[in-house]
C-alpha cells in the first residue's frame, strides 16, 4: 500500500510540473496526430485510455480525448471510433457520441479534466472538409452568377424580348420567318 501511495505521490509531482508550466503561445499543439494526443492523455493522467476497462477514471480520459479529437482535430465519430479500435480499444461511433454528450458532466465532477484539457493549445482553424465545401459552393455561385449576368444581358436585347411576346401558337410561323431572313442576310453577306 506504501509503494502505490509514493507512486500516486510521484505522479502528482510530475503532473503538477507538467501542468503548472505556462503555456507558450507560439508552441501550439495544432499538428499533434490522435496518437499522440492519446499518449499526451496517458501520460499525465497516468492510465491506459485503450485498455478493455470501465473504471469511471479512464472513461473520463477517453471522453477527454474523443473531445480533443472531435473538436480541436475536427475528426468525425466514425474515424475516432476506428482509432480507437486500431489501438486495441474496440468502440462504435455511438460509443464516442456517449462520451462527448457526457463530457461536461464528467468535467465538473472531475475538475483535472479542465486542467488536462488547458495543457493542450490549438489555433483555431476550419475542418478541411469545411474549407473544401466552401470553395465549391463559393465557384459554384460564381459560375452561376455568371451565367445569369450572361442570360439577363440576352434578354435586355429587343429582339428577345419581342419574341418572347409573341403566342405560343405563333412560335413556328416566326421561328421560319426568322430562319428566312437570316438566310438572306446571309447570302447578301456572301456576295459583298
Amino acid at each position: 500500500m506504501l509503494q502505490f501511495i509514493k507512486a500516486k505521490n510521484k505522479l502528482m509531482e510530475g503532473l503538477d510540473k507538467e501542468l503548472t508550466t505556462p503555456v507558450d503561445p507560439y508552441c501550439s499543439d495544432e499538428n499533434l496526430t490522435p496518437l499522440e494526443v492519446c499518449e499526451k492523455i496517458n501520460r499525465l493522467c497516468g492510465l491506459d485510455i485503450f485498455s478493455n476497462t470501465r473504471k469511471r477514471e479512464v472513461i473520463e480520459m477517453r471522453a477527454l480525448a474523443c473531445y480533443i479529437l472531435r473538436d480541436k482535430l475536427f475528426m468525425k465519430l466514425q474515424n475516432i471510433a476506428k482509432f480507437f479500435t486500431d489501438q486495441g480499444r474496440k468502440m462504435h461511433h455511438a460509443s464516442c457520441l456517449h462520451l462527448l454528450k457526457n463530457y461536461s458532466m464528467y468535467k465538473s465532477n472531475n475538475k483535472n479534466l479542465d486542467k488536462f484539457e488547458k495543457t493542450f493549445f490549438f489555433k483555431p482553424r476550419i475542418p478541411y472538409e469545411d474549407v473544401d465545401r466552401a470553395n465549391y459552393l463559393e465557384n459554384k455561385y460564381l459560375d452561376i452568377e455568371e451565367k445569369y449576368l450572361k442570360l439577363r444581358n440576352k434578354l435586355k436585347n429587343p429582339l428577345v424580348k419581342l419574341i418572347l411576346d409573341v403566342k405560343d401558337e405563333d412560335v413556328v410561323d416566326l421561328m421560319n420567318t426568322i430562319k428566312l431572313r437570316k438566310k438572306s442576310y446571309d447570302w447578301k453577306n456572301k456576295q459583298n
